[in-house]
């Protein structure tokens, strides 16, 4: 008879059978795909927007944003790519080659003819990027008494979140923007204090409370006041409409306009021969004046042609 295993020896785990080893090299076929997304993503405007030590390595030459080629490869991401394709880092001139390759069909970004630098086909524009970030923060209050002053507004809506200002423009005397610190802090507002009063006395009327962007999109509806929207939104640029023949009216103009571009307002006075055109986006207004001048002959009103000036 076989002596029965020892109590010792029963505690001893039985051996794990070996597993094969699977190959963690990439398929040479993805690697270039994997090199151009890496590259596309750390270049992109939405990291760049909040990335701010690569933001603090984008140089600029003329028109052309670039950073060091280097750099690129020192980042984790791109070195684990090349480490799956079985590149050694000393291999740097190999890794730039791979690089040029990778991104020769890339829409975004491209390697520079000495392979030194990697370069933005279109100019990142920070200042756009935080102010659009900025508008995600604010919510629009309507609604409230003409005597509630900026510190009571503050007040109300301060247990949101952090609020960075509070902005009551005098001929807009019941409307108010605030912006928070963060965008949870603002859709937090809405959810609080929609459809509430400022306070239980004299100030019992309900407010109406709206993230900024939902309130802009209810007014390119048609559903909120234009007078309030320059107000607020503070147009970037300004054009003047010329030779309007005196018997126009503001929908006529529009109509015309939109055969270009929406404008975001129209300011018009019956009777007069021009209006002003306001647009919350710099680049849609100059996209506007070329194309208007380039389609001038036949965007005609009662038989005249239209000027249009930057003011």
């Amino acid at each position: 008879m076989s002596a029965e295993p020892s109590a010792k020896e029963s505690l001893v785990p039985a051996k794990k059978r070996s597993r094969p080893q699977t190959n963690l090299l990439l398929d040479p076929a993805d690697t270039l795909p994997a090199l151009r997304a890496q590259v596309e993503f750390y270049l992109g405007d939405s990291n760049l927007c909040q990335d701010e030590y690569l933001l603090s390595h984008l140089r600029r030459t003329a028109d052309v944003q670039w950073v060091n080629s280097d750099l690129i490869l020192e980042f984790r991401r791109v070195r684990r790519v090349f480490r799956k394709a079985g590149i050694d880092p000393s291999q740097r001139d190999l890794m730039l080659e791979m690089l040029r390759k990778a991104l020769a069909d890339s829409s975004l970004v491209r390697v520079s003819e000495d392979l030194t630098r990697i370069e933005r086909k279109s100019r990142f524009r920070h200042r756009q990027h935080k102010l659009s970030a900025a508008k995600k923060r604010k919510v629009v209050v309507e609604g409230f008494p003409e005597d509630v002053t900026q510190e009571m507004l503050g007040s109300r809506f301060a247990p949101a979140g952090t609020i960075l200002s509070v902005k009551k423009k005098g001929d807009l005397g019941t409307t108010a923007v605030i912006e928070y610190k963060q965008k949870r802090m603002a859709e937090e507002a809405v959810l609080r204090f929609d459809a509430t009063p400022l306070d239980a006395g004299e100030h019992s009327q309900k407010m109406k409370v709206s993230l900024l962007s939902r309130w802009r999109s209810e007014l390119a509806a048609g559903k909120k006041s234009m007078k309030t929207a320059v107000t607020w939104t503070n147009p970037a640029k300004v054009l003047m409409m010329r030779n309007l023949p005196p018997h126009t009216t503001e929908t006529t103009i529009r109509i015309l306009a939109a055969n270009v571009r929406k404008p975001d307002e129209v300011r018009y006075e019956r009777g007069k021969t021009q209006a002003e055109l306001c647009f919350l986006d710099k680049e849609a207004a100059e996209f506007f004046v070329r194309e208007f001048r380039a389609r001038r002959d036949v965007l005609t009103l009662g038989g005249r042609q239209i000027d249009i000036e930057e003011i």
